[in-house]
C-alpha cells in the first residue's frame, strides 16, 4: 500500500514544464543493457561471478612477482638512465617563425571555445600578419602575454 502512494505521489509530482516528466519517462522507457559474455579459455562465461574469477585468474596470470635475480641490476640500470636525462641541461627549444604561427592560427575551427585568454579563434583569424611578430618567438605555439579585447560597447582607454 506505502508503494502504492509512494508511486501515486511521483507521478502527481511531474510537471513537463520542469523536465521532470521527460526524465521520469526516460527513466522507465529504459531497457537497461544487458551484460556481453566473456570468453575465457575455460569457455564462455556469462554470470557475473564466473567473470570476475575469470578477470582475477588473468590480473594473477600477468601480475606475478618478479623473482629473477637480475632485478636489481635492471632497477640500477634504469635509475642511472634517469639519472642522467634529469641531471642533463636541458636544449635550447626550437623557435617558430611569424609563418608558422599564422598557419596554426588560419588552422584553427572558428566554431571552437574561447582560448584561455578568452579571444575568440574568429578575431585571432581577423589579426593582420604583423601581429604575429611578437609571438613568433614562443615554441609552444601558445601567447605568453595575454591580449585583451574591449567589451563590446565599452570604449578604448
Amino acid at each position: 500500500m506505502w508503494r502504492n502512494d509512494q508511486w501515486s505521489a511521483t507521478l502527481e509530482s511531474l510537471n513537463p514544464k520542469d523536465q521532470s516528466l521527460w526524465r521520469m519517462t526516460k527513466q522507465v522507457m529504459r531497457v537497461p543493457t544487458p551484460s556481453s559474455p566473456l570468453v575465457t579459455p575455460g569457455g564462455i562465461t556469462l554470470s557475473d561471478s564466473e567473470k570476475a574469477e575469470a578477470l582475477a585468474d588473468k590480473l594473477e596470470a600477468q601480475f606475478k612477482p618478479v623473482t629473477d635475480s637480475s632485478v636489481p641490476a635492471v632497477i640500477e640500470t634504469v635509475d642511472v638512465a634517469l639519472r642522467s636525462y634529469f641531471l642533463s641541461p636541458a636544449s635550447k627549444p626550437k623557435l617558430t617563425t611569424p609563418n608558422e604561427v599564422h598557419e596554426v592560427i588560419t588552422g584553427l575551427k572558428v566554431s571552437k571555445a574561447l582560448g584561455w585568454n578568452g579571444i575568440p579563434n574568429r578575431a585571432l583569424k581577423h589579426l593582420p600578419k604583423p601581429a604575429f611578430f611578437p609571438y613568433s618567438p614562443i615554441s609552444s605555439m601558445q601567447f605568453s602575454a595575454p591580449i585583451t579585447f574591449p567589451k563590446r560597447g565599452s570604449t578604448l582607454e
